[in-house]
């Protein structure tokens, strides 16, 4: 189980990340072969893993090399994941439930029964819900145990093939075809979210396949082979990914196969 798990690490350690000096927010896309290994913020020092063969989720503590814990997936899916902020940690399962973790017990508590095609997203001490028709929800962490919504009123609906993300911050941006523009919702000191800030950001309202990045307060969308930078537009090849949420940089970066 053990050996697994190491390899299942070098796995996701395949991303390279670097950083460059530019007056604007550029684009930098590249070809990396991979790392063997990665230094990473393991908060408890330890990292969660996953086997979705057996549905199981573990506990790795990294000093020790060893597991020191774990669980099943309660519906007994093959496709799960887990989602880590800090001590907070939820298990998003195959059926599309939101289920709460203790970490330090290893139990798994309150669940939310979530739409399998939501989009669900934790960072600085937010968590926030896109349905599949774009009624988005946001909220601290602690609320998440009374979360049920068809009892809470969405923050925005922005229509089909939006696409969401949360930044390291707890602030929350979402690139909407409907509304052909990308919106970033900010937390008040007690975690309320008001009105957002619109960005138009032209021919995204013809986009498919929309996904969304924060580098740091930056939103940048990608939709097929354009990509949406504030105040440009940017053509890129077929199968760029854009990068994962990120600190404040002068680069956006993309991976292509």
């Amino acid at each position: 189980m053990l050996r697994w798990m190491k390899r299942r690490r070098r796995t996701t350690a395949s991303i390279a990340v670097v950083s460059a000096a530019a007056i604007a927010l550029g684009v930098l896309a590249f070809t990396y072969e991979g790392f063997t290994q990665t230094d990473v913020d393991l908060h408890d020092g330890g990292v969660w893993v996953t086997r979705t063969s057996d549905a199981q989720v573990g506990h790795l503590n990294v000093q020790a090399q060893e597991l020191d814990g774990g669980f099943f997936v309660p519906s007994g899916s093959t496709s799960f994941d887990v989602l880590q902020d800090g001590e907070s940690v939820f298990l998003r399962d195959g059926d599309g439930a939101l289920i709460q973790v203790d970490p330090a017990s290893m139990t798994l508590g309150a669940t939310v029964p979530l739409h399998p095609d939501a989009q669900v997203q934790q960072r600085g001490g937010t968590i926030a819900v896109l349905s599949p028709d774009g009624e988005l929800w946001a909220m601290p962490v602690g609320q998440v145990g009374g979360f049920v919504p068809e009892d809470v009123e969405p923050l925005a609906e922005l229509g089909d093939g939006a696409a969401l993300a949360v930044g390291l911050d707890g602030a929350v941006a979402v690139a909407s075809p409907e509304e052909g523009a990308v919106l970033r919702f900010e937390p008040d000191e007690d975690g309320a979210f008001a009105e957002p800030e619109t960005e138009s950001r032209e021919g995204l309202a013809d986009a498919d396949d929309v996904s969304v990045t924060l580098v740091g307060e930056q939103a940048v969308a990608l939709g097929g082979e354009r990509l949406f930078l504030p105040g440009r537009t940017v053509d890129v090849p077929e199968d760029a990914v854009l990068q994962q949420v990120g600190d404040e940089a002068s680069s956006v970066m993309l991976a292509t196969s």
